[in-house]
């Protein structure tokens, strides 16, 4: 396994080299980053699979916005992570499902593959990142790019969580009436779940003194 543990790291690093290091992002690790502003970070993020093991490594890229500040507001015991990880991000998206297909996409290097099918990987990687993963990240590339994208995507299977982020990016933002929208929505959903989603979203309005919306609570989400 050390030395699929070493090619794998080897095809990160390729990658880097490819790309990412022209578009200004640092790597750490299996996570590249790249600021945006004092508060908005890109991630790229290499996440092997859980069923690699000593024949073969699979794996997947990921693709992050993490807002700073938001982590704070909805989990003060806890500081602001320096280096973000996707699960902290306020948008994430696997790099496969902005290709033409729209398919999440793993790939694989194997016991029996060699450095020319390690080299073709790293390759493609770069060129879909270089067509298809940076172009997605400049989008977002400001608060208001950020909510908007949350807000357009706003329907019944858009996850509780990123809900309240993008609550909390509103409430940060001052704009209360969106905060108030999106967390009638977040309530919503969260009486969908359990008792501990709905303390939890009465707390974070009550902390940014926000009253939640009538409109957004008769939703049917």
């Amino acid at each position: 396994m050390t030395d699929l543990k070493q090619r794998y790291t080897n095809i990160v690093k390729q990658v880097y080299e490819n790309t990412l290091r022209e578009a200004k992002y640092q790597r750490v690790g299996t996570n590249c980053y790249r600021s945006v502003s004092p508060n908005i970070m890109h991630i790229v993020n290499f996440q092997k699979s859980i069923s690699s093991d000593a024949h073969k490594v699979s794996f997947t890229v990921n693709l992050g916005v993490y807002r700073k500040g938001v982590q704070a507001l909805l989990m003060p015991e806890y500081p602001e992570p320096r280096r973000p990880s996707i699960i902290h991000c306020m948008i994430a998206e696997r790099l496969g499902r902005l290709m033409p297909a729209g398919l999440d996409q793993w790939w694989e290097i194997t016991d029996t593959s060699d450095q020319h099918h390690d080299n073709l990987v790293a390759g493609e990687l770069s060129a879909l990142l270089n067509n298809y993963g940076l172009p997605f990240l400049s989008i977002f590339e400001s608060d208001e790019a950020i909510l908007q994208h949350v807000l357009i995507q706003l329907s019944p299977q858009y996850p509780l969580l990123e809900t309240i982020r993008a609550a909390a990016l509103a409430c940060i933002l001052q704009r209360r009436d969106t905060a108030s929208h999106l967390l009638g929505i977040a309530l919503v959903k969260a009486e969908s779940a359990d008792n501990d989603w709905v303390e939890y979203v009465l707390r974070i309005a009550n902390q940014c003194s926000i009253e939640i919306g009538e409109t957004a609570k008769n939703l049917k989400v």
